[in-house]
């Protein structure tokens, strides 16, 4: 059987920008967001029936795991992290202590709203533990907010296997092409953000 190739790209961009490199919201907003804004319309355009997405390996103890979904000409980008209830509350309140010029708006919005940082987009799971129901549920919540018109579709999932596969090439490739940062130079960039 023939495996579909599939356009990492983005989602490798991504994880990069948000994980192995310190880069300020403006930054994450032009590498991640507005890129992933971009396909999530151009697919929307399309009028699937169904969306196909993927997930890291759900680990029993693990209060994150990072989605993607499949959109246009085969490109994978990332959603989302969905973390546990008990993770969003704790990110929540060190974000309204740690940043005060951002408390207000958080307040706003509350411990269970989808938050786009530098760090991630965290998708809030209504429990503290991780299952592919609370996965599916943490997508048709992000998708509700940022493209409507996808939400309510049915969401396939690739099988466990090419779901383990693309996620690790996806970690590996964006791992293995960070810029090095020295501790310093990422502390600059997150105290920019204060």
């Amino acid at each position: 059987m023939k495996q579909t190739e599939y356009d990492i790209s983005l989602a490798v961009q991504a994880l990069r920008t948000l994980v192995f490199e310190a880069h300020n919201y403006q930054d994450c907003d032009k590498f991640v967001w507005k890129p992933t804004q971009f396909w999530l319309d151009q697919f929307v355009e399309e009028n699937p029936r169904e969306i196909v997405c993927l997930h890291e390996r759900l680990q029993p103890d693990d209060p994150s795991c990072h989605v993607y979904m499949i959109v246009s000409q085969k490109k994978i980008v990332y959603l989302g992290t969905i973390i546990s209830k008990e993770k969003a509350e704790a990110n929540f309140f060190r974000l309204v202590n740690n940043f005060p010029s951002k408390a207000r708006q958080l307040r706003q919005h509350g411990p269970m709203a989808i938050l786009k940082c530098w760090m991630m987009c965290s998708i809030p799971a209504g429990t503290n533990k991780l299952t592919q129901e609370t996965v599916q549920t943490g997508v048709q919540k992000y998708l509700k907010e940022f493209a409507p018109r996808l939400a309510g579709l049915p969401i396939n999932w690739l099988s466990i296997e090419q779901q383990n596969a693309i996620s690790w090439k996806i970690l590996h490739e964006a791992a293995t092409t960070a810029i090095e940062q020295t501790k310093e130079e990422r502390i600059d960039v997150f105290l920019g953000e204060l």
